[in-house]
């Protein structure tokens, strides 16, 4: 499984940065890029719409199963203004409102994230749960 870090800086390679939106035709937020990169699914808020990789114009939300190794849950402090928030808002957060380089927030997750993702030999028959957080 890739990390959040090494996610965040594949997608800072795909497409060019934006703020206020994790995809748009013009590019991806740091969190945007990461699902990406990591070929997420992305699960439209609409029950009728099917699961998709591509964010439609126009569609404000959508959900995201993270790997349960991204720790999108877990609470961490800003390194900017040290405001405390799950990571699936603190890296939107450091982007849009801090400004910093998807390159920047790569480097400040890979000091919180495990250095050493689990091998399948170790997690033995069972493997992490997956984490829906709903990115907007």
């Amino acid at each position: 499984m890739m990390k959040l870090s090494e996610a965040i800086r594949l997608g800072a390679m795909m497409a060019p940065q934006v703020k206020g939106v994790a995809i748009s035709d013009e590019g991806t937020c740091a969190m945007g890029g990461a699902i990406q990169a990591a070929g997420l699914t992305l699960l439209p808020n609409n029950p009728s719409a099917p699961p998709t990789r591509e964010l439609s114009s126009g569609q404000s939300s959508v959900s995201v199963r993270f790997p349960a190794e991204w720790g999108m849950s877990v609470q961490h402090i800003c390194p900017e203004c040290h405001g405390k928030r799950v990571l699936a808002r603190l890296i939107p957060h450091i982007n849009d409102d801090h400004g910093w380089t998807r390159e920047q927030i790569a480097d400040w997750v890979a000091t919180i994230e495990p250095q050493q993702a689990p091998q399948e030999s170790e997690m033995g028959a069972e493997l992490p749960e997956q984490q829906t957080a709903v990115i907007t």
